[in-house]
């Protein structure tokens, strides 16, 4: 946790527990952000609701706040994940992302293709995104 601390999205973040879910790091979340931070790769399993996604969308939302991100060129972050997940995996980047001026969208099959089209077009920082 104390790796964090001089990061505007950990405050924003951190501020608004009842908004975002997230008052403090759960095991997977606190562990990854450590290891993350000396630039080593990281591999989790645990089982469902123990913060895997939390954990990788914060070391992607501090890798935008380092890069200073323009999401017109394109997206910075794309999540691949099976249909059943994206949703939930875009409403948790929206929600966590948004206080800090972090754009998210989702694109899967039997959709609108309009308004993901717009999204992409206005430029995102993350992309959440089915294989069909």
């Amino acid at each position: 946790m104390m790796l964090l601390l001089s990061l505007d999205l950990h405050k924003l973040e951190t501020r608004q527990p009842k908004k975002t879910g997230f008052s403090a790091p759960t095991p997977i979340p606190a562990q990854s952000w450590a290891i993350a931070h000396q630039l080593r790769y990281i591999v989790a399993i645990a089982k469902r609701g123990c913060g895997k996604t939390l954990g990788y969308l914060f070391l992607g939302f501090i890798h935008l706040k380092r890069k200073c991100n323009n999401p017109t060129l394109g997206p910075t972050i794309l999540v691949l994940s099976p249909r059943e997940l994206a949703t939930q995996v875009h409403d948790k980047a929206v929600k966590v992302g948004s206080s800090s001026n972090i754009s998210c969208t989702c694109l899967y099959g039997d959709a609108p293709k309009g308004s993901q089209l717009k999204d992409l077009y206005r430029g995102v920082d993350v992309v959440v995104a089915t294989r069909s």
